[in-house]
């Protein structure tokens, strides 16, 4: 059994995956209704980083933009893995997809596929930015307020860290914060994905249970990428 970096995702048992509650221990208990097979060809110790990252991304498109073909949607922090999930499922939704990364990213962000990518700390590139149907957000801070002055009137805002502190001046967007539930059906259409190589998700580094600590260390100060816990 691997687990992710954070406390709801789990792969548990022989080939299956789930997101669930909880979970920094060496045995887990999950609800059957939870649970999806886990493909075959797919490493089950990096797939712990799959459950809560994907039901994320999903759902700030899915749910919270309500992307869908037509719609012109930017996802800020793409190449992180929450936003790596979020590009893939609206262009499987037929959205047009700007991707929002550093300007230092542009040229890594060209894998992802998107129709166009834009540089969320170049403050002229944003200015230059025609508005959009939706903003599936997953920096926060002064780039989400500027990111929601983009969204056109009737549009939506879905954001996973910290609403803007501007946010109640537009009322005319729908905006929600996504807390990721379980999806099992979804969640095993992610790992076919993965299995495919139509998903990446990169994983940084593994590290024991027992580091637990160390790896929340990393990630705090910016330098551990997708870390996962094993067992």
């Amino acid at each position: 059994m691997a687990v992710g970096r954070d406390v709801r995702h789990v792969v548990v048992g022989d080939r299956t995956i789930a997101l669930t509650d909880a979970t920094y221990a060496e045995q887990v208990a999950v609800p059957g209704k939870l649970v999806t097979h886990l493909p075959d060809d797919v490493d089950p110790i990096d797939a712990a980083a799959l459950p809560l990252v994907s039901m994320t991304g999903d759902q700030l498109v899915r749910v919270a933009t309500q992307a869908m073909a037509g719609q012109t949607i930017l996802v800020s922090g793409a190449l992180g893995s929450v936003g790596r999930a979020a590009v893939h499922s609206a262009m499987k939704l037929g959205a047009t997809v700007i991707a929002g990364v550093r300007g230092r990213q542009i040229a890594e962000a060209d894998s992802l596929g998107a129709s166009a990518t834009v540089a969320i700390d170049d403050e002229d590139a944003l200015a230059a930015l025609s508005q959009v149907d939706g903003v599936a957000d997953t920096v926060g801070g002064d780039t989400a307020a500027r990111l929601l002055r983009k969204v056109k009137a009737g549009g939506r805002f879905g954001y996973t860290s910290v609403l803007p502190e501007d946010a109640a001046k537009h009322a005319l967007i729908e905006i929600s914060r996504v807390f990721a539930q379980p999806d099992p059906a979804k969640l095993r259409e992610f790992a076919d994905d993965l299995r495919d190589g139509k998903f990446v998700l990169p994983i940084n580094r593994r590290m024991p249970l027992s580091e637990a600590r160390a790896a929340h260390e990393l990630l705090e100060n910016g330098g551990g990428g997708k870390v996962v816990l094993t067992i």
